[in-house]
C-alpha cells in the first residue's frame, strides 16, 4: 500500500495530491489530482490491484487541498457517473466525479475508515471504580467516571420493589426518600 501512497505526493512541492475526477480506461482507474499549489498529475491505478490502493484513494477524495477533511453533502448518480458534493469548512463545496462501479468500493471503504477512526484502544480506557450505597429497600451502585471517559453507566437498584406506591428515590433530584414520604420531595420540593 505504501507504493500507492507515494503516488499521491506531488513530485514538485511534496504536498498531498487530492483527487477530483476519476475515469476508468481499459483496466486502469485514471485519477486527475492536484496539490494545493496547483500542480496537476494523472495517477494511473491498475484495477486488478484495487484492494491495495482503494484506502489511499478514498482518503485523497475526502480531503480538500487545504488539508481539511471533507464531509458528505450530496450524492447523485447518472449515466454510470457518481457526482459527490463534499463540504470543507474553509472552502465550502467541493465536487468529485467518480465512475459508479468504483464508487461502491469507495463508499464501503469510507465507512470502514470512519469506523476505524472511532475505535478507542482498550488501553486508553480505565475501569470505573464503584461505591455501594445502601438504603432501607435497595442497593445502588454509583460509577465514578474519570475525565478521560466519555461513557457513563447507571445501574438499576438490585432490590426494586415494584408494588410500592412511592419511589425510594426522587425521580428529579435522585435524593433518597424517607419511608412514608409526603406528596413532595423533602429535598427539592418536586411533586411525586
Amino acid at each position: 500500500m505504501d507504493e500507492y501512497r507515494e503516488l499521491f505526493i506531488c513530485e514538485h512541492c511534496k504536498n498531498p495530491l487530492i483527487v477530483g475526477i476519476i475515469n476508468i480506461v481499459k483496466d486502469q482507474a485514471q485519477c486527475i489530482a492536484k496539490c494545493k499549489k496547483g500542480h496537476k498529475k494523472i495517477i494511473k491505478l491498475p484495477m486488478n490491484d484495487k484492494l491495495k490502493w482503494i484506502d489511499v484513494l478514498t482518503e485523497q477524495i475526502y480531503h480538500c487541498r487545504c488539508g481539511e477533511e471533507l464531509t458528505d453533502l450530496k450524492m447523485s448518480s447518472s449515466g454510470g457517473i457518481t457526482n459527490l458534493v463534499l463540504y470543507c469548512k474553509k472552502h465550502h463545496e467541493r465536487t468529485r466525479k467518480i465512475p459508479t462501479i468504483l464508487w461502491n468500493a469507495i463508499s464501503s471503504t469510507r465507512s470502514k475508515l470512519l469506523e476505524e477512526s472511532l475505535v478507542i484502544q482498550e488501553d486508553d480506557l480505565q475501569e470505573p471504580s464503584s461505591i455501594d450505597t445502601k438504603s432501607a429497600d435497595s442497593s445502588v451502585k454509583v460509577a465514578q467516571i474519570t475525565p478521560e471517559q466519555t461513557v457513563s453507566t447507571i445501574s438499576i437498584p438490585e432490590n426494586n420493589d415494584t408494588n410500592s406506591s412511592k419511589p425510594s428515590f426522587c425521580p428529579t433530584c435522585g435524593e433518597p426518600l424517607p419511608e412514608g414520604a409526603t406528596k413532595f420531595c423533602p429535598s427539592c420540593g418536586m411533586e411525586l
